[in-house]
């Protein structure tokens, strides 16, 4: 629908079809596989050093299993049932499953610090900054969002995991909001399963905090993802309109699509489809002219979600049909 509204309004027209060859659309794919790829290298570290007989294939699976969650669920919602799902079905054991998704939130959330950090500081000293209805705005206050949500997000899993007494009321509170939406039918049960995971919480921090040093190439190897995969839009720019790669408008392409990402996460479609179309016009139309905005946007579209969700649903049907009855158990 949104593609239609595009179209109709000839946001998006014929002739910007004609401006997409085959690598402005080959090379943003194979950018998306491999951050896929390196984010499946990071589960398969963490995995491996956990469960015994872990192969680097069943990782992929498994964070293909999470990306399609997150497309086709509002907010995202589907991620961590659609890999519990997986891991279930190659004979993980709930308890397992929540350790090893939690290390990997914990390592997620500590590399996009470091990230953040990173960007934060070298677009203050570069100085770069884009100016909006006449006010000069620097990038590193779009950056330093992220860095505030990543360290508050840290901050609190923190204070959860070691402070029983907050633990209890956060558990309590978070009850009676569901009781009264009625999202919940047993509270002891729910109860119970807080408190489990909160356990798990406080031995993943406390086992990553001792041994920090072994998963730092994991953090650099995150970090490098989370500047791939945002640097896509430049990527797709470049290859419609070729041009001389210029670093300033890295970071400006960059610092668009967090603000977009922003923008798109509170928005309930699934896998922001629709919104994610509205928002790249809307957002990326300040840097890039109407010329070239449209064939940019359908590159970079089918590269993130229409095309790598066609490969994700089809391995969810072969792992959930054809490996139905295979189940592998893991020891630990």
């Amino acid at each position: 629908l949104a593609l239609f509204y595009l179209f109709h309004n000839n946001k998006i027209t014929a002739e910007d079809l004609k401006k997409i060859g085959i690598l402005p659309v080959l090379v943003p794919l194979l950018t998306v596989i491999t951050c896929t790829t390196l984010c499946a290298f990071i589960t398969f570290t963490v995995y491996r050093r956990s469960f015994k007989g872990w192969k680097f294939y069943e990782s992929f699976t498994d964070t293909i299993h999470g990306g399609l969650g997150s497309k086709i669920t509002p907010y995202k919602l589907g991620h961590f049932p659609f890999r519990f799902y997986y891991q279930s079905k190659k004979g993980l054991k709930f308890y397992q499953e929540l350790s090893g998704l939690t290390k990997m939130q914990i390592i997620f959330s500590f590399a996009s610090i470091i990230f953040y950090s990173v960007i934060v500081i070298v677009t203050l000293i570069k100085g770069y900054k884009v100016t909006v209805s006449g006010i000069d705005v620097p990038f590193y206050f779009a950056f330093l969002l992220g860095l505030l949500f990543h360290l508050g997000s840290v901050l609190l899993l923190l204070i959860l995991s070691f402070s029983e007494r907050i633990q209890s009321l956060f558990i309590t509170v978070i009850a009676k909001v569901l009781l009264k939406f009625k999202k919940i039918n047993n509270v002891a049960q729910f109860y119970d399963a807080e408190h489990i995971k909160m356990k798990v919480y406080k031995e993943q921090v406390t086992y990553l905090l001792k041994n920090f040093y072994k998963y730092i190439p994991l953090f650099f190897t995150y970090a490098f993802e989370l500047f791939l995969y945002g640097v896509i839009p430049y990527i797709c720019y470049l290859l419609v309109n070729p041009n001389e790669f210029n670093v300033y408008y890295l970071f400006y392409f960059y610092m668009l699509f967090v603000v977009m990402n922003y923008a798109n996460n509170i928005i309930p479609t699934p896998g922001g489809s629709g919104s994610g179309e509205i928002l790249f016009y809307a957002v990326f139309s300040v840097v890039i002219s109407d010329y070239y905005l449209g064939a940019t946007l359908i590159c970079w579209r089918l590269a993130t979600f229409y095309m790598p969700i066609v490969f994700d649903f089809i391995c969810f049907i072969i792992c959930s049909v054809v490996y139905k009855d295979r189940i592998k158990k893991y020891s630990v």
